[in-house]
This record gives C-alpha cells, sequence and structure tokens, in this order.
C-alpha cells in the first residue's frame, strides 16, 4: 500500500459507544494458554519500579524471556504462516525492534497477531516500520502487562518512518461505531501497556491528500475511558484524527473507575480538528497522576483548508478534576483559542498540578485554571472555597500570544486563573503581547461567585515584557487571603500599558520589591477602574522596596523568527520540523528547553535552565 504524505495531524472527542474487536489466529501460530490466563508460577500482573530513560530521553524497554515477540507487516507479513519468538530467541547484540529473527514470520493483520497476546505477559506486538495498515489495534480488555519493568508493548521495527494506521472506511462512515484507534472501556483495569514510536492518520481529513472528503464521522486516536494503570504513549504521531489521546472521558461520572498514572511525551500531536464536535488535541478527565511532556501541539482543533474555522471550544490540551499531574517541556504553537484549560467541577477538585518550562506561542491564552461544570453549562464557582489546591506555574515562556488572532476576538492572555489556593507562579516569561487590546499577562479572579475564594498564592520573579493595556490583574474580594506579588520585572516596551490593575480589596494582598517600567507615568496602576501614577500607587498598594527602573535587557525583542533565523531558517521552518521529530530524528534544538533557553538566556539575560 502506498504511503501518504502529509504535513499535518488531527485528533477529536471519544465514542462512549462500545465495539468489541474481531480476533482471529494464524493456522501455524501456538495457541493461548487455557483461558487465556497467566499460567501458574508466571508472575501474573504485579507493580515494579519505575520506568528508566536512556541517555537521549527515551524510555528503556527490554523484552522478557517469557515475552512472545509477534512481528506484522502489511506488505510481506502472512496470516496463515505467521509465527512469533519468545525473548530467549533474540540473537546475542540485536534487539527486538532490529529485525526478526530467523524463525520468525511476519503476521499480517493486527487483529490476528493481538489475538495472541496473553493477559498478564509482557508480550510485544512490532509493527513493521514505513508500512500502513487501514486496521486499527482496537480495544484493550484484558489485564496488560506484568509489571511496570515487564509491560505489554506495542511498537515498531526494522528502519524507516513510524508504521502508520489509518481508520477503516467503516469508521470514516460511523457504520462500525468504532471508539477510536486504540480504545478501552469497563471496568477491568488495563495495566503496564505502552504504546511506541506508532503514528494515526486519517487522510480522507487531510486537504493536501487526494483521498480528502470534507464530509463522515470523526475518529479519536485514543479513547480510554476508565480503569487504566501505568499505559504510557511515546513518541507517536497523531495527524487529522477528531482528537488525539483522550483519557478518562467520563471519569468524572463514575470516579470508582478513573483511570492513574498515564503518560504522554514526545508525541506529536499537530493538525487535528472535528468537523462535528468539539476536537481537542488531548483530553483528560478525573485522571490521577498524568504526566504530559516534552510534547508538541501545533495548530489542533481547526483548519481554514478544510472548512473549519478557529472557534472558543477546542483546545491543544484539556483536563477535568486533574490530580497529581505535570504538564512539562511542551510546544504549544498555535493554538486555536485556549492552549492549556485545566477546569474543576467542584470545590478541591483539582489538585497538585504543575505546568513547568513549557512554551506558549501565538493563540489566544497559554493557561486557564478555573471552573467549569460542563454537565449543566454553569461556569460560576460553587461557594465556599477554592476549586484549586496545589497550583504550580514556573518557568514558561509566553511568547507573542496574541500574534495571530485565530477566532478575531482580539484577546491576548498569558495565564487566567479562577479560585485558587496554595498556587505559586514563578520564573514565567510573558513577552510582546503587543498585537491586540484585550491583553494581559496574569489575571486572578473568583469566576464570578462572590464567595468563592484564593488564597496562598505567590506571584514572584516573573518577566513581564511589553505587555499591551494591562499587566498583572487581581480582583480580589471578601475571603481572600495571603496573595503576594513580589520580585517581578514588569516593563512595558513603550506601550502605556498599565503595570497593575485591581478590582476589589487591597487587604489580602502584600506587593513588595517589584521593578517597574511604565511609558505613560499617569497610567501607571489602575485601581477600581481610576488610574493612578507611580507615587499613588504606593499610597494604595503600600508595596515596600519597589524600583522604578528600565532594565538594559540584552536583546527583549528575540522571538521565534530570530530563533530560526539563527539556523538561517525561518518560523515555517519549524513547523516542518517539529512534525518530523522522532525517535530516530530528534533535534534538541526544536525543543521547549532549547527555545525557552534561548529567549531567557540571549532575550533577557536570565541563566538558562
Amino acid at each position: 500500500m502506498k504511503r501518504p504524505v502529509s504535513s499535518c495531524i488531527l485528533l477529536m472527542m471519544p465514542s462512549l459507544v462500545g465495539m468489541a474487536c474481531a480476533s482471529s489466529r494464524g493456522a501455524a501460530a501456538p495457541s493461548l494458554d487455557s483461558g487465556g490466563t497467566v499460567v501458574p508460577g508466571d508472575g501474573g500482573p504485579v507493580s515494579g519500579p519505575p520506568r528508566t530513560l536512556d541517555p537521549n530521553g527515551w524510555t528503556v524497554i527490554t523484552p522478557s524471556s517469557d515475552s512472545r515477540i509477534i512481528y506484522v507487516s502489511s506488505t510481506d507479513g502472512d496470516d496463515s504462516n505467521g509465527a512469533f519468538v519468545l525473548g530467549t530467541d533474540i540473537p546475542p547484540g540485536q534487539t527486538a525492534q532490529t529485525q526478526p529473527p530467523p524463525s520468525a514470520v511476519p503476521f499480517k493483520t493486527i487483529t490476528t497477531a493481538k489475538s495472541l497476546l496473553r493477559p498478564g505477559y509482557p508480550d510485544w506486538l512490532l509493527l513493521k516500520a514505513g508500512d500502513v495498515w487501514v486496521e486499527d489495534i482496537g480495544q484493550i480488555s484484558d489485564s496488560g502487562g506484568r509489571s511496570q519493568t515487564e509491560p505489554r508493548v506495542f511498537s515498531s521495527y526494522g528502519t524507516g518512518p513510524r508504521p502508520q494506521l489509518q481508520p477503516t472506511p467503516g469508521d470514516i462512515a460511523g457504520t462500525s461505531k468504532s471508539n477510536g484507534s486504540i480504545w478501552h472501556i469497563g471496568s477491568t483495569l488495563a495495566a503496564h501497556i505502552y504504546f511506541i514510536g506508532l503514528e494515526f492518520y486519517n487522510p480522507t481529513r487531510d486537504p493536501d491528500n487526494p483521498a480528502f472528503n470534507p464530509t463522515g464521522h470523526d475518529i479519536t486516536t485514543v479513547s480510554w475511558l476508565d480503569s487504566g494503570n501505568d499505559v504510557l504513549f511515546e513518541d507517536c504521531l497523531e495527524h487529522f484524527m477528531g482528537s488525539g489521546i483522550c483519557v478518562g472521558a467520563a471519569s468524572h461520572l463514575n470516579p470508582g473507575l478513573a483511570p492513574t498514572n498515564f503518560t504522554m511525551r514526545r508525541c506529536i500531536e499537530v493538525d487535528n480538528y472535528s468537523l462535528v464536535g468539539h476536537g481537542q488535541g488531548s483530553y483528560f478527565d478525573t485522571v490521577d497522576g498524568a504526566i504530559i511532556e516534552e510534547n508538541v501541539f501545533d495548530h489542533n482543533a481547526w483548519n481554514d483548508a478544510a472548512g473549519v474555522p478557529a472557534g472558543i471550544f477546542n483546545h491543544h490540551l484539556y483536563f477535568f478534576n486533574q490530580t497529581n499531574t505535570t504538564i512539562q517541556r511542551n510546544l504549544f504553537l498555535r493554538a486555536e483559542s485556549l492552549a492549556t484549560k485545566c477546569v474543576s467541577r467542584g470545590l478541591d477538585n483539582v489538585r497538585n498540578v504543575t505546568y513547568d518550562n513549557n512554551l506558549y506561542f501565538e493563540g489566544e491564552v497559554g493557561i486557564s485554571v478555573g471552573y467549569q461544570d460542563s454537565d449543566t453549562g454553569n461556569a460560576v464557582p460553587p461557594a465556599g472555597g477554592s476549586c484549586i489546591n496545589g497550583l504550580n506555574i514556573t518557568n514558561n515562556v509566553f511568547l507573542q500570544v496574541n500574534r495571530d488572532n485565530p477566532t478575531g476576538r482580539g484577546l491576548g492572555w498569558g495565564i487566567d486563573l479562577k479560585s485558587v489556593a496554595n498556587a505559586e507562579l514563578s520564573g514565567n516569561i510573558f513577552s510582546d503581547f503587543s498585537f491586540t487590546g484585550n491583553t494581559y499577562a496574569i489575571y486572578l479572579e473568583s469566576g464570578g461567585q462572590t464567595t468563592s475564594t484564593s488564597s496562598n498564592v505567590t506571584i514572584e520573579r516573573n518577566t513581564l515584557y511589553k505587555i499591551n493595556i494591562q499587566n498583572i490583574v487581581l480582583s480580589p474580594q471578601a475571603g481572600w487571603s495571603n496573595i503576594r506579588i513580589r520580585n517581578n520585572t514588569l516593563q512595558d516596551g513603550g506601550l502605556g500599558a498599565a503595570m497593575q490593575s485591581l478590582t476589589g480589596t487591597f487587604s489580602p494582598l502584600t506587593y513588595s520589591g517589584n521593578t517597574y517600567s511604565a511609558s505613560d507615568p499617569a497610567n501607571f496602576s489602575l485601581v477600581n477602574n481610576v488610574q493612578q501614577d507611580y507615587d499613588e500607587w504606593l499610597v494604595v498598594s503600600r508595596e515596600a522596596d519597589s524600583i522604578p527602573e528600565t532594565v538594559a535587557y540584552p536583546n527583549p525583542g528575540v522571538n521565534l523568527d530570530t530563533y530560526m533565523a539563527k539556523f538561517s531558517l525561518g518560523l515555517a521552518d519549524l513547523y516542518a520540523a517539529v512534525r518530523k521529530q522522532s525517535k530516530a530524528t530528534w533535534n534538541p534544538a526544536f525543543t521547549a528547553t532549547a527555545i525557552n533557553n534561548y529567549i531567557r538566556n540571549e532575550g533577557f539575560g536570565l541563566s538558562p535552565l
């Protein structure tokens, strides 16, 4: 089958309709253990030590002696004569993913190969690099692998592009009731399952593909609705799907089945959109222990060429009721509206969430954290406390967030927070929000609920440069306590913006040690809709040790255009380069860490991380 060429990726919301996976077995293949269960003495599903990474940052996986290694090739496989091997059959000095040993015969279809996977065993299903299947991995309905060091593995073998999975015609037409290319639903605790180095692509949604058809059923890449633990997606490419990796999409309705410990790392999610619903990059609902790191999110949820313009409800990364979650070192480029949205469905339902060292470029909103009852449409937080407890937003770069203005609303917001407790916002850089009028770097409010509170919030050591209209905006009210704004550097770059804006009372706030440069002295601050100059601000705010100073930054005008110029390339080359990132071609220059360190050091004279 000829492999289609594409530069884009697409994602969408999961269906809740179940579908049984068809199953068949090659005639020459050994049968499953009796009943398809773990035989005595084989260990069964048990816990293990944490995963390890190689020196280049990729997860280390090694088959066990009793692992079944099942090879699959759409071009030269044979279901009738396919034969797997065991981990002990891999020749010395060779890995299972290099090439099949002589005793292995690849199967042709994923369905047949998948029927040989045993519940509770560290079996591997490897797809041939460069091959294409109009077929799904389908339902994950058993207990999975043995432990964190002996997982079930879906990956690739050989050299070349990632193996590509395309939706079946029945999926596209909506007649197969597909939940997604990979899906899990039900009470079975499927654990220790790793998906590494796979591509998911719907050619009928790619305007540059001759098969493009702007109708039909939206297909989710991953629809993992409940009951999972220690599931890894690494080095996967998802494009032109309705949605990408959707986990726990209805977990808030049954928290007892909520997934735990889901990791998504070094995946590429780009150009994803939905024709009939809300398309997302990735979506997590009531997941405990999610790690989202070093991924690329670009131009998800909208596609002008396909007749799907940008709207306000679709995002790169959407969280509900998250706990113990880390989002770090990701590239969030050209969001439709919100790059990352995290909402709580009640008081204290989001806990211990960290955003660290991510890059946010263009779109309209970098990080939005607050309350939303999506079941009733009510966006007003409940009374009596905070919705988010434990929030760290550190070392991120928000760059020209309002430059492209995709929905035409004319806004650019860095961090928008509602009703948070025990939060730290530190070490972030907000640079050049100069393109539209409705703009600020940080906004902390209560979301319209007069008794919803924020407490123990520290905003410190952030760098704000050339932010139009307002820099830091606070709306404190009764019940707020211990809000500290200290040691930040606010430089308006000639835009005449207010350094600080406040609506409400100063009583829960403490300002200290901030460095200011305001080009419009009369509009230094805005207090209850009244302009204040610097001296008036000091009186009403009681700010101690503030410094009126224009900081001599090395080159505060740096951006992605100047970064790419270092390589004699342009911004379009960056978008092309991040789509090509993979384990075989990983280029550290096109990562959030490298770009953020350039902005920090060459732009603002700060030490690289």
